[in-house]
């Protein structure tokens, strides 16, 4: 039934039309399993930050941090949404081609770069406040004074 629907669409028409039952559901378990893998990640990250948040269990500095985080999650999935569509509609369809935009594709990849950095530096930040937690009281003013110019 899905292979039918993607018969209709401009893709399959201009480039595909020679592609097998097999190789449409290689593709179509793949980016399903992208959607997927994205929607299990946000809920992995969402469940236990509404948890914890409603606890009062993270700390007020790192709040809105966290809260960020998830919103970039949901825009990199909305950017997603909004790539995929630019290939499904005759209207948005790039250049009268069958695939995706382009732009919408580096904005997509783009996203994804910039919430890779966004976690990858909060995580740093939090390894460097726990080994502060540990240090010697001379070396933990020294250590704050310096992570408080960090922005």
């Amino acid at each position: 039934e899905e292979f039918n629907k993607y018969k209709s669409f401009p893709e399959y028409q201009k480039h595909n039309d020679e592609l097998s039952l097999a190789e449409f559901k290689w593709i179509w378990f793949m980016e399903w399993g992208h959607r997927m893998a994205g929607r299990a990640t946000g809920m992995v990250f969402g469940i236990p930050l509404l948890y914890f948040g409603m606890r009062g269990m993270i700390p007020k500095r790192l709040a809105p941090r966290m809260a960020g985080l998830l919103l970039l999650g949901g825009s990199q999935g909305l950017i997603g949404w909004w790539m995929v569509r630019s290939g499904l509609n005759d209207k948005e369809r790039f250049g009268g081609e069958g695939r995706v935009s382009p732009y919408r594709l580096a904005a997509h990849l783009s996203m994804a770069f910039i919430l890779y950095t966004a976690l990858f530096n909060t995580a740093i930040g939090l390894s460097t406040a726990h080994k502060v937690a540990n240090m010697s009281p001379s070396a933990r003013l020294y250590a704050q004074a310096l992570i408080e110019k960090v922005p």
